[in-house]
């Protein structure tokens, strides 16, 4: 449906121009908010990863990543949130806190981060869609435009991403790391739970995952941006023969 009246199309043109720009962000948030809440990245990492050097088994494994995770799905304030992991104790000894202060710091900082890229995803999915509503209101012949570019422009920089990831995986992960959290917060002893749980291969599945995800959804916008393409075009033919 499109309204009888203009609506400014130098405004229409912005908010094209937005939803295109920002729509790496969404996919990229979505696929983190994904990963974290949707994926088993444990038991599918642990399938290639070498086994614990210092004896846990793959099950102990397993359910402490697991429990670790859910403090990051959970929806309580990070303060609150930090009493799950404070309460985990070491499997060979339930004297022990499973994590030290310093991990318990880095996971705060992690929560924190992981709930921003949730409000993010939330906010622009909102934002998105209002803008995706004016346009099919009053020029909808621009939703193809917008699915086409939209998708091919995160194609581009997933693809990107997902290179460097590939071929510089040691610098992205030092980079990413030093842009989001203090300086020497996030390295740890091979001996600490953190690393025993979460070794740097598992981050790098991760990191695969996360592009992966935000690629296929860019080629799954393309498709539908390709199909509304050319049924326009019919329409158009049809309507002028």
């Amino acid at each position: 449906m499109k309204l009888h009246y203009d609506f400014d199309p130098i405004l229409l043109r912005g908010i094209h121009f937005l939803i295109v720009l920002c729509f790496p962000l969404l996919a990229g948030a979505g696929a983190i908010t994904a990963t974290v809440h949707l994926i088993d990245l444990p038991y599918w990492s642990y399938q290639h990863l070498p086994a614990d050097a210092y004896g846990w088994s793959h099950e102990q494994r397993l359910i402490l990543a697991g429990e670790t995770l859910g403090y990051l799905r959970g929806n309580q304030p990070t303060a609150e949130a930090i009493q799950l992991l404070e309460a985990l104790a070491l499997p060979e000894d339930v004297e022990e806190r499973l994590y030290n202060d310093r991990e318990l710091a880095h996971m705060r900082d992690v929560k924190e981060i992981v709930d921003v890229a949730l409000n993010i995803c939330t906010s622009l999915m909102v934002l998105t869609l209002l803008g995706l509503i004016v346009i099919a209101l009053y020029q909808p012949y621009l939703l193809s435009k917008v699915a086409l570019q939209s998708g091919w422009w995160s194609l581009m920089l997933g693809g990107s991403v997902g290179g460097v990831i590939w071929c510089f995986w040691d610098w992205f992960f030092i980079t990413f790391h030093e842009l989001l959290f203090p300086v020497g917060s996030y390295t740890f002893e091979w001996t600490d739970s953190l690393i025993r749980l979460f070794p740097p291969q598992f981050w790098m599945d991760s990191a695969i995952s996360i592009v992966g995800m935000a690629m296929l959804g860019s080629i799954f916008l393309i498709v539908i941006g390709e199909a509304t393409n050319k049924t326009e075009a019919v329409s158009a033919n049809r309507k002028f023969s």
